[in-house]
């Protein structure tokens, strides 16, 4: 997923400060080496994971892949939407290697992803608030609201963290 990420943010990643040492926009690495490489890598990986692990786990592989490649990384330009679409992707591999383990969509997969999904907001935002010139550069609409670091944006990133100290006492209860 990362692979194609960087393959179609490729342009986007020579005006940021931290992706622009990246192999695709230092030449390192042609994009159309890296997405032949990422493609193999992705359909590979869902094929171990459907045919010898579990058909549950390769359709959340293959789920998260497509997600991220193709929601998630053309939203991120468009609106902070982003983030919550990219927080499914981004959770689904805690709960995918419980279900590759036992097969079972239960309680306990449902617990991980949740615990992961709500991680990836005050996570995400935190990067966003620090990357923000970086972020704005390149086009990216990450920050929860339009107006950037802001009290309000710095609320719902304390509102976010706060939710993961009873999301992360459900396993427990």
């Amino acid at each position: 997923s990362n692979g194609l990420n960087q393959v179609w943010e490729r342009e986007w990643d020579k005006l940021m400060h931290r992706t622009r040492q990246r192999p695709i926009p230092t030449g390192r690495m042609s994009h159309t080496t890296a997405m032949w490489i990422s493609v193999i890598s992705g359909v590979i990986g869902v094929f171990i994971l459907w045919n010898f692990i579990n058909t549950a786990s390769g359709i959340l592989g293959l789920s998260a892949i497509l997600m991220y490649v193709f929601l998630y990384t053309p939203l991120k330009r468009v609106s902070s939407i982003a983030v919550l679409v990219g927080a499914f992707p981004g959770a689904i591999p805690p709960m995918l290697g419980y279900v590759a383990n036992t097969n079972d969509f239960g309680l306990e997969a449902g617990l991980l992803f949740a615990m992961q999904f709500v991680w990836q907001f005050p996570h995400f935002w935190a990067i966003a608030w620090v990357s923000e010139e970086d972020y704005k550069r390149a086009g990216y609409k990450l920050l929860p609201f339009d107006e950037g670091q802001t009290p309000r944006t710095a609320f719902q990133i304390l509102l976010y963290s706060l939710f993961l100290i009873p999301v992360s006492l459900l396993p427990w209860a």
